[in-house]
């Protein structure tokens, strides 16, 4: 997907048809809610974790981290110093699950928005 975010123009595509098109900063803002990675020392525990959560659209493993998309309604107000908003409840969910590990929030990328794009095709 680092080619995709260099595209004047992208259009993407399921079962032949055309589903969306647009420029990588118009399809990043079309992908609704907040994305954040956790980092873990067991990724699939912390997947397990936060998967199901309220609050959360969709959940990927992607490499060695985690990557979740939440969304941005009704997550708590960052407090100073510590993780904030939709970090701040998957910290929470990964302490109460035991699991070693840290969220954060991210810039949306082409890799998360096709797997957005992806699952929103499908019933």
């Amino acid at each position: 997907m680092d080619e995709a975010e260099r595209c004047s123009h992208i259009a993407f595509m399921d079962a032949g048809r055309i589903t969306r098109t647009g420029t990588p900063d118009e399809l990043k803002a079309a992908v609704p809610g907040t994305l954040l990675e956790v980092a873990a020392t067991d990724p699939r525990a912390a997947l397990a974790a936060v998967q199901g959560l309220p609050g959360v659209v969709s959940v990927h493993l992607l490499g060695d981290v985690v990557r979740v998309l939440m969304e941005q309604e009704g997550q708590p107000p960052p407090v100073p110093g510590r993780a904030g908003g939709g970090a701040a409840v998957l910290d929470a969910a990964l302490a109460r699950a035991g699991v070693d590990a840290a969220a954060r929030e991210i810039r949306m990328d082409m890799e998360s928005v096709f797997s957005y794009f992806a699952e929103e095709v499908r019933p």
